[in-house]
């Protein structure tokens, strides 16, 4: 895991209680080297689910990757764009409790350089079920850019950041 301190659990990635939702998370190079990553191939994510409203359906499921430049800022704005789908479901079923692991999509080689930093976009349209589903993550100020929504008929994965309330102070645990 990048922390293995002071972490809490919070409705992001997978917040079931949205009927979609889209967020950009960024993960910094020191944070990452810090936690034993290094530079090479990265095969997949790890996320720790410490509350799941398992069995619920989150349609078109997609996990999204690129690295960025260390004096990059999020932006509501004007969202990195680019970014490569490496894990994509069209029915993606929501699991128990515990460590889920992302292997991504066949063909898909990413190669972190190991000194920029990696930005990561998760999103879905539409949900059935119902309950809470929280991650294990940490604190780290205005790192999550997030679209939220209960009501709203577009496409998550192609709509605008929330004006309103855009940064989250927290991003999951990897």
């Amino acid at each position: 895991p990048v922390a293995t301190a002071a972490t809490s659990s919070q409705a992001v990635v997978f917040n079931t209680s949205m009927n979609r939702a889209k967020y950009q998370i960024r993960y910094k190079a020191q944070e990452l080297r810090a936690a034993g990553f290094g530079p090479g191939r990265i095969a997949g994510v790890s996320m720790n689910l410490v509350e799941a409203a398992a069995g619920t359906l989150l349609s078109n499921f997609k996990i999204s990757i690129k690295q960025i430049q260390p004096d990059y800022t999020l932006d509501i704005f004007n969202p990195e764009t680019g970014m490569e789908t490496v894990f994509s479901e069209t029915s993606y079923v929501v699991p128990s409790t515990g460590w889920t692991y992302f292997e991504f999509d066949p063909g898909y080689n990413f190669t972190w350089d190991g000194k920029s930093d990696i930005l990561i976009s998760t999103c879905y349209q539409d949900k059935s079920g119902s309950g809470t589903t929280k991650v294990e993550t940490y604190s780290s100020s205005q790192s999550v850019l997030k679209y939220e929504s209960a009501t709203a008929m577009v496409d998550a994965c192609l709509t605008n950041f929330d004006a309103t309330s855009p940064y989250l102070n927290y991003k999951p645990n990897l």
